[in-house]
């Protein structure tokens, strides 16, 4: 990989752009969907989890970003903060496609499934990131109830 940090304001732009992608592909019936829009989402957490979950999130959006510098690297596209949307667009759909298979199979497992390549590495480091929020929002819901 060619970058391992990525800047605020790209994650921005990336993860708008994912979020762009998850929309136009979402079923508008299917509501068991993680959707990488954090400001209608996880972003909206209470003062009570939100310093446990920020980290998490800035965590999440770097592993995600590490997915597409990933499967850019695999295409000799180069770094991915670089490219014009139109270049990172099928990066991000490529990586989208790969963190919902990557999600679907580990959901179907009865036990942790094992990244066997380099990008299920990585996949897997994204979907405990987000697995861990969603944990944390679920812990804090069933105390408020």
């Amino acid at each position: 990989m060619t970058e391992s940090a990525f800047d605020e304001g790209f994650l921005e732009r990336l993860m708008a752009l994912a979020a762009e992608i998850e929309n136009e592909e979402t079923d508008p019936d299917d509501d068991d969907e993680e959707d990488f829009d954090d400001d209608d989402n996880e972003r909206e957490t209470t003062q009570k989890i939100a310093a446990q979950i920020e980290p998490l999130l800035a965590q999440r959006e770097q592993a995600f970003a590490a997915i597409v510098q990933f499967i850019s690297d695999q295409h000799g596209a180069g770094p991915i903060a670089s490219l014009d949307d139109d270049d990172l667009r099928p990066l991000v759909e490529e990586a989208v496609h790969a963190d919902e298979d990557w999600s679907e199979e580990s959901e179907m497992e009865a036990t942790n499934l094992q990244p066997q390549t380099p990008l299920q590495s990585l996949l897997k480091a994204h979907y405990d990131l987000v697995d861990l929020i969603m944990s944390i929002r679920d812990e804090a819901q069933s105390d408020d109830d």
